[in-house]
C-alpha cells in the first residue's frame, strides 16, 4: 500500500510539472503572438499616418506651387509676400532675397504677368512631418517683351514640411 501511495504521488508530481511546463510554453507563445500583432498594428498605423500626411501635403503643394510661381506686375509685392508666407527655412530666406532683388523689379519693368497651373502631381516620399511631391506645372507668361503669351511646361519637386500644423514648402527644385 505504501508503494502504491508513493507511485500515485510521483505520477501526480509529474503531471503537475508537465502542466506547469505546458502553461509556461503557452504563455510564451501568447506573448510572442501579441508582440508580433502589436508590431503589425504599429506599422499599419504608421503607414496610415504617412498616407494621410502625404495627401494633405500634396494638396498644399499643389496650391503653394501656384502661389509661388504666379505673380502680376500690378500686385507683385503682395503676390510674392503671400508666396513667402507659404515657405519655411532657408528656402523662405532665399526666395525673399530673389523676389525683392530680381523678380519684383523685372515684373514691374517689363509688366510681367505669369500664371502657373498644376497639370498633374504625385508623391515621391512621405513621412509624418515631411513629404516630397512631384508636380507637372504649366506656366503662361505675358510681358511687354513678348509678342504673344509664352507657355512653358515644367516639372518641379516640392519638399513639404509640417510646421505648427501647416504644410509649408521647404524646398522647390526643377527636375
Amino acid at each position: 500500500m505504501a508503494r502504491l501511495g508513493h507511485a500515485v504521488r510521483t505520477v501526480t508530481r509529474r503531471i503537475a510539472a508537465h502542466r506547469r511546463i505546458a502553461l509556461t510554453v503557452w504563455a510564451v507563445v501568447a506573448l510572442a503572438l501579441a508582440g508580433v500583432a502589436g508590431g503589425f498594428w504599429w506599422q499599419h498605423r504608421e503607414h496610415q499616418a504617412n498616407e494621410a500626411a502625404g495627401q494633405a501635403a500634396l494638396e498644399a503643394a499643389r496650391k503653394d506651387a501656384v502661389d509661388v510661381l504666379s505673380y502680376n506686375f500690378r500686385t507683385v509685392d503682395d503676390d510674392l509676400g503671400r508666396a513667402k508666407a507659404r515657405l519655411t527655412g532657408k528656402f523662405q530666406d532665399d526666395f525673399a532675397q530673389l523676389a525683392s532683388s530680381v523678380v519684383a523689379p523685372a515684373a514691374k519693368q517689363d509688366q510681367i504677368d505669369t500664371r502657373a497651373e498644376v497639370a498633374g502631381s504625385g508623391l515621391v516620399s512621405t513621412s509624418a512631418d515631411e513629404v516630397v511631391a512631384l508636380l507637372f506645372v504649366n506656366q503662361t507668361t505675358r510681358s511687354t517683351k513678348l509678342t504673344a503669351p509664352k507657355i512653358d511646361g515644367s516639372r518641379v519637386q516640392l519638399t513639404m514640411r509640417l510646421v505648427d500644423g501647416q504644410w509649408l514648402v521647404r524646398d522647390l527644385k526643377p527636375v
